[in-house]
């Protein structure tokens, strides 16, 4: 069997907090601004692992869904392969409060939009899912 092995570490565009391998090889990840900061409601990115480790291989793409992802949970919908994101986080006056956002990634487009289904009946925040 081919055994894997820890390579030598390298920047990546944001730090991917949240994180999930795609059926296509790729890996999204998410959690904070473009510069650091904790945040997830503009930007993602998307690795494609195959191609190595250099800033060629990685692509910081932007949604506008004006959801913070931050502090959510993913699932894979395994009838379509889509990343499935439940609740993250609202920063209201100051406090940290549970989101009721249901998000959904096209892994072959790479797109971020707000599912179908519509918004979960409650908040969550730090969530975990099955």
């Amino acid at each position: 069997g081919i055994m894997g092995e820890w390579g030598d570490p390298y920047d990546m565009m944001l730090i991917p907090i949240h994180s999930m391998l795609l059926p296509d090889g790729c890996v999204l990840g998410y959690g904070t601004s473009a510069t650091g900061k904790q945040r997830a409601d503009l930007y993602y990115e998307i690795w494609d692992v195959g191609k190595g480790t250099h800033e060629e291989a990685r692509m910081l793409l932007e949604h506008s869904t004006k959801a913070d992802m931050f502090c959510s949970t993913l699932n894979m919908d395994i009838s379509t392969g889509n990343i499935l994101i439940f609740g993250g986080d609202l920063r209201d006056d100051g406090k940290n409060l549970g989101s009721d956002n249901v998000l959904e990634l096209n892994y072959q487009t790479h797109e971020i939009q707000h599912h179908a289904v519509g918004k979960m009946n409650y908040q969550r925040w730090y969530a975990t899912s099955i």
